[in-house]
């Protein structure tokens, strides 16, 4: 990697490979890679694209496996490379669709995750001006759903709020650690010493699998490097062409649940933390009370608050008033006053998403000036559509949270399989 003065900051392109990490039992996948290839070869110094095979021993079918078959190919190519921390590897959550930007154009593939310039900038600044730790970075970035929020079912663009502000929870100065969401990026030195990706059962949240096996590989040194650039990502939107629009409406719903459950499923990683936090310990430090926070937080947390608001309201009408306890009566009355104070804070993060999405459109209208597609781009206003949020994000929180954590949760007594459905998204014309 050249010197980062020595580099025109716009001069990307030669810096880059891609690296297109295709299901071989995807039917046309072999096409679509040779299709993309020719179309984005001259953009970037090589795109590449590897196979995944089907019927690997110890593997299930997912992301998890597809990118710890892609890594190895990257290793071989690297591997008489002496210094890999130079090379940056980014992972995206990237499903290619066609799309025909105008009339008589030629299709083009589009992907449903966009980062822009400036994420790349920001890697390449954070690693040649700490050459002392840049091997030990781990770079995660927020992300934000500004595609096509306004032609999404009320409850589905509830629940993505609620996801993106659980992904940025973590991102602020003095957290210690950061837990990345789709998008990330990591030296190849690094992944290469703890070994590469998993494909296990265990991996099915794979950016978060990463972070907590480079975690422990590392005995807690690694730096999570807040990436200031949000990831541009798609709502969950129906494949349904006809039909009525309840139809759609309900087929989006259930595709939605469907990824919710594939997310919780991601509780495996708690069961993860504890194997190898009795393994092979980390000193105790605040990364690792932080990360086992986040834990908690992310498999644990919305499940307990459902259960918690059925059984107090259970037991109140079951149980005479007179024969609650006094200090029981309190914590009902105190629980109560928090969910009337948290439904008033949400308000006021409302509004403040409200101002982070529309700088997020203005910034990408920016850094992809040249592209005059209106369908790419869903502003928030102030209409009444987008005001039912702030009424209907409780059902949704409950909906796409709660319940599939439990069901997920519950099922891992029975099985720590699960069939990955990939995500429905939107194609734009």
């Amino acid at each position: 990697m050249k010197p980062y003065d020595a580099v025109p900051q716009s001069d990307l392109t030669p810096l880059l490979q891609i690296y297109l990490a295709m299901e071989a039992r995807e039917p046309g996948a072999r096409e679509k890679a040779t299709e993309v290839e020719g179309a984005m070869g001259k953009f970037f110094r090589g795109v590449h694209a590897t196979f995944h095979p089907v019927g690997i021993a110890g593997e299930i079918a997912g992301k998890s496996s597809n990118v710890a078959f892609a890594a190895r190919s990257i290793f071989q190519r690297y591997h008489s490379l002496t210094e890999r921390d130079n090379v940056i590897m980014t992972v995206v959550d990237c499903k290619f669709r066609r799309s025909c930007l105008r009339a008589g154009e030629t299709d083009l593939y589009k992907a449903d995750t966009l980062l822009q310039e400036d994420y790349f900038n920001e890697i390449r600044r954070y690693h040649v001006t700490n050459p002392s730790e840049c091997d030990q970075y781990f770079y995660v970035c927020p992300f934000i759903f500004d595609r096509n929020a306004h032609g999404t079912p009320v409850l589905v663009r509830c629940a993505d709020v609620l996801w993106c502000w659980a992904g940025m929870s973590s991102l602020h100065p003095g957290n210690g650690i950061s837990i990345p969401t789709s998008v990330y990026s990591l030296p190849l030195g690094l992944a290469e010493r703890v070994g590469g990706w998993d494909a296990g059962p265990t991996a099915i949240g794979e950016d978060m699998h990463m972070l907590l096996k480079t975690f422990f590989g590392s005995s807690a040194q690694i730096i999570t490097q807040i990436v200031y650039s949000p990831a541009s990502q798609c709502n969950v939107s129906t494949a349904l062409t006809t039909g009525s629009s309840w139809t759609m409406y309900i087929d989006t719903m259930c595709a939605r649940y469907d990824q919710a459950l594939r997310h919780m499923w991601g509780a495996l990683d708690t069961g993860y933390c504890i194997q190898n936090s009795v393994r092979r310990p980390p000193r105790l430090c605040i990364k690792f009370l932080v990360l086992w926070s986040l834990m908690w937080q992310a498999h644990f947390l919305s499940g307990h608050l459902l259960l918690l608001i059925i059984f107090t309201t259970a037991y109140s009408y079951v149980v005479p008033a007179d024969h609650i306890h006094p200090a029981m009566t309190h914590a009902f009355w105190l629980c109560a006053r928090l969910r009337d104070v948290s439904f008033v804070v949400m308000q006021a993060a409302f509004t403040f998403y409200y101002y982070y999405h529309q700088t997020c459109v203005k910034a990408r209208r920016e850094d992809q000036g040249h592209i005059n597609n209106i369908g790419d781009f869903s502003r928030r206003t102030w209409s009444w559509t987008f005001l039912l949020d702030r009424v209907a994000f409780p059902v949704a929180g409950v909906l796409f949270g709660s319940v599939p954590m439990v069901q997920a949760v519950v099922s891992h007594f029975f099985t720590d399989r699960l069939v990955y459905r990939v995500s429905k998204k939107p194609t734009f014309s």
